[in-house]
């Protein structure tokens, strides 16, 4: 995994917006454009860069496309974050 693939492409506030929507499950490019003030080139663009970052995956089902996030390889880029900067993970009660 290149991480720094992955926090390049969460460093950009759009696609980090992106990842927050698909936080409650999987959208289509259409729906996703709907949240957002950009046009659906834009948002296929960053939905492209989050795609090669290894951030969401895509599913086609007919002439759809639909996007879910990754929670495995985000979940691996949090953990590399924090053992890189020897983040101690805090004990829930």
């Amino acid at each position: 995994m290149d991480i720094h693939i992955s926090l390049k492409a969460l460093g950009d506030p759009v696609r980090a917006g992106i990842l927050k929507a698909l936080c409650c499950g999987r959208l289509s490019v259409g729906e996703i454009v709907e949240r957002f003030h950009l046009s659906q080139p834009a948002i296929s663009h960053h939905l492209r860069v989050l795609r090669q970052a290894g951030l969401v995956t895509a599913e086609k089902e007919g002439t759809t496309v639909y996007y879910t996030l990754n929670k495995g390889h985000l979940n691996s880029v949090c953990c590399c974050v924090r053992d890189e900067f020897e983040i101690e993970e805090e004990e829930k009660d």
